[in-house]
């Protein structure tokens, strides 16, 4: 392979350079891909993958890796700019097609985003390389042709961001099922955030990704299969397009597990918190067929605050607990993925075990409390809702979730306090608050009442998924 290096004078502190990758195929149609890199990576990292796009690709693929960019980090004065230097190169070199695609790597995916107004329509497409399309995206009107390309063992780019980003698509292509091959979210298994380059990495990258489960060849292999469907898809390819349709339905298929923690959690319309309800059981310690439970999911603290669970009915008619939960989540102001997304806590007032014994007298139970809850938050993730191969890669190397005796403490300091999760080199310490009201509580429906911060379903599926892989020395 030779690779032409062009430069342009920047006003800057570095001259982004443009590495040109001739294609290897001396016939097909030409099309070009212009590639940015993550923070702190040289663009010559990816030459390795770009010539596996070459090759794969029955396309005739020029490709631009840009190089050189200020402290060795993409922003988008120095994108817009390398851009236009590729474009140019494109074009002294004869490759005249305007069958233009744009890629990035983690960071660089986010900055061919920003302030793209200038090169985003003369592309035909954009790939992400670990990297996702910005909250602020609307699905349902972007323009330019994206393929979200994960990698399912990412330890910066986590996949509960795909996640969400494959949420956001499906529910736009609900009503538009061609959005699946012109946005599509393709998770390829068994590779992690590195791979998308080459050589040596950033010491951030080395502390934080999961171990890969195949080499670079074959990780290569794999993304630039993807790259080559998505783009002859977008150059309409009808078989490639089919593929995309069933790549759907495949990424579909590997959220379902995430579909049914985030389901745990809080149901799709936010009504009730199946969890909230399952833990009214656990602080009983009686079985779903004793009494019923109805929860309402709250949207704020201060209604959590004046809102108590009650019991209604009798022996005859059924006994019926009315809980309240409100699900909480990190704040994510500057839309990142290097953090914990799912569920910081579930908030949940149910009654007493005291309390329902009042209508089953005769039994007599073991005490429970906020931490069994959480045991079975994970447990019932880890058995009953992960993948055979989640289950399996957790199983070999993950670290465990420790559980402490909860931190009992009254009504209001129990509002001000939140789930203790302390991601330690053992493992993840898990640490609930307990307020609990005695049967002569003098505040009408409070007395009764059990109070529990616990661990939410979902983060249990982060935990396994994500951080959990990560090894900590």
């Amino acid at each position: 392979m030779i690779a032409i290096l062009l430069l342009v004078a920047l006003p800057l502190a570095s001259a982004v350079e443009v590495v040109l990758l001739p294609p290897v195929r001396s016939e097909g149609r030409d099309v070009g891909i212009i590639v940015v890199p993550g923070a702190s990576i040289d663009g010559r990292a990816y030459q390795a993958l770009g010539e596996s796009i070459q090759q794969v690709s029955s396309l005739r693929v020029w490709v631009a890796l840009t190089c050189n960019y200020t402290m060795a980090t993409p922003n988008f004065v120095e994108v817009g700019q390398a851009v236009r230097l590729a474009l140019d190169a494109f074009q002294q070199q004869g490759m005249m097609s305007s069958d233009l695609f744009i890629a990035g790597h983690s960071l660089g995916g986010i900055m061919i985003q920003v302030d793209s107004s200038s090169y985003l329509s003369k592309m035909r497409g954009m790939v992400l390389f670990g990297s996702y399309l910005l909250a602020s995206v609307d699905w349902t009107t972007f323009a330019t042709p994206t393929l979200t390309l994960a990698a399912e063992l990412d330890g910066l780019t986590r996949v509960t961001i795909i996640y969400q980003s494959f949420s956001s698509l499906r529910a736009a292509s609900t009503s538009d099922v061609p959005l699946r091959a012109k946005l599509p979210v393709w998770v390829i298994p068994g590779i992690n955030h590195g791979q998308f380059a080459s050589g040596p990495l950033p010491p951030f990258v080395l502390q934080h990704d999961l171990k890969a489960e195949v080499d670079e060849a074959t990780a290569h292999g794999r993304m630039a299969t993807s790259v080559h469907v998505f783009m002859a898809a977008q150059l309409g390819d009808a078989q490639e397009i089919q593929v995309l349709q069933q790549t759907y339905q495949n990424t579909s298929a590997f959220f379902a597990p995430f579909d049914k923690a985030y389901g745990l959690d809080r149901t799709s319309d936010g009504s009730r918190s199946p969890f909230a309800e399952l833990t009214q059981y656990v602080i009983a310690n009686m079985s779903t067929a004793t009494f019923s439970v109805n929860d309402t999911s709250l949207s704020s603290t201060a209604t959590l605050t004046f809102s108590h669970p009650s019991i209604s009915g009798n022996n005859e008619t059924g006994v019926r607990v009315q809980s309240v939960s409100l699900v909480s989540y990190p704040a994510n102001p500057f839309d990142t993925s290097d953090s914990p997304l799912t569920a910081s806590e579930i908030s949940v007032k149910v009654k007493s075990q005291e309390a329902l014994q009042q209508y089953f007298p005769a039994k007599n139970l073991t005490r429970t409390s906020c931490k069994d809850v959480n045991q079975l938050a994970f447990n019932t993730v880890f058995r009953n809702v992960v993948s055979v191969d989640a289950y399996m890669r957790f199983g070999r190397s993950g670290r465990p979730v420790l559980y402490h005796d909860d931190i009992s403490v009254t009504g209001p300091e129990w509002l001000l306090h939140g789930l203790e999760l302390d991601d330690k080199p053992d493992g993840l310490h898990v640490t609930s608050y307990s307020a609990v009201a005695p049967l002569d509580f003098p505040i009408p429906g409070v007395s009764g009442s059990y109070n529990c911060k616990v661990l939410a379903p979902s983060r249990a599926l982060e935990w396994i998924y994500v951080d959990g892989l990560r090894p900590r020395k």
